[in-house]
């Protein structure tokens, strides 16, 4: 329905930009919908390009994600765009939070983890305030990948549990990412029985999101723990294609699937 509700709309009014923000936000992870979303972006890139990035700033958000995947951007320019607009007041007041988490994993993935983390903070303060769930939840889960990655395990343990726990209360998205994380970190802290609760999570992801590959990466490391290299690096494989078929994406800081495949291949002899 974001298609045609943008067709409703004056394009590039203020209520188109906002309706359009929404609907990149529901689509950007979806197979399939990569050509549709570099179409709606290709007119910021391009002003992002020369100077002019978009003053609304949840499409600026979906700017410096967009960067962020494709490598298309140093890291200071897509953490310009990303800070700019997390910090934004129109951001931190979004309902649940998505546009917040969004700006974050983009600083993630060029490794500007001190910026993602503020946002975090930023965020989880914001929805405290506006007591709202989901946007807490969003926010946890959010600084919790920050930490994994800057290698505080315990404080990212403590984050990720809370985002599962207000999950078990009512937010209703995201067991592939966060399934993914706590496999991660259960592997890291050595917590064989978390790390296959993070596997039921991970098989819960919807079939034509980008959680898919996450699920199929998730279980390449645990085939791996277990002994079973064959097993890994298929899972491993199907990570990769579906990256690719699916989003035109192969960035290691969203999901490292090359070295994984590697290493299960090797194994495997």
């Amino acid at each position: 329905h974001g298609d045609a509700a943008l067709a409703l709309l004056e394009t590039g009014g203020p209520d188109w930009q906002d309706a359009l923000a929404r609907h990149l936000g529901a689509v950007a992870f979806r197979a399939g919908q990569a050509a549709r979303v570099r179409s709606w972006l290709a007119p910021f890139l391009a002003d992002a390009g020369r100077g002019r990035p978009p003053a609304h700033p949840g499409l600026r958000v979906h700017l410096a994600l967009h960067l962020a995947l494709h490598g298309m951007a140093a890291s200071g320019e897509v953490a310009a765009h990303a800070v700019g607009a997390g910090t934004d007041p129109r951001v931190r007041a979004e309902e649940h939070g998505v546009l917040s988490g969004l700006a974050i994993h983009a600083l993630v993935l060029v490794d500007r983890l001190e910026d993602a983390e503020h946002i975090a903070d930023i965020a989880l303060s914001a929805a405290q305030r506006q007591g709202s769930v989901i946007a807490y939840a969003n926010a946890a889960f959010h600084r919790a990948l920050c930490r994994h990655q800057r290698g505080a395990l315990t404080d990212a343990w403590d984050d990720l549990e809370q985002a599962r726990r207000l999950g078990a209360a009512g937010w209703p998205g995201g067991a592939g990412w966060i399934g993914e994380l706590l496999v991660d970190l259960a592997i890291d802290l050595g917590d064989r029985e978390a790390a296959g609760e993070g596997a039921r999570l991970v098989r819960q992801a919807p079939e034509d999101s980008m959680e898919q590959a996450l699920c199929h990466g998730a279980l390449a490391r645990l085939h791996l723990l277990d002994g079973r290299p064959g097993a890994a690096a298929s899972a491993a494989l199907e990570a990769g294609r579906r990256l690719g078929d699916d989003f035109g994406v192969d960035h290691p800081g969203l999901l490292a699937w090359r070295p994984l495949a590697a290493i299960a291949l090797h194994a495997a002899g």
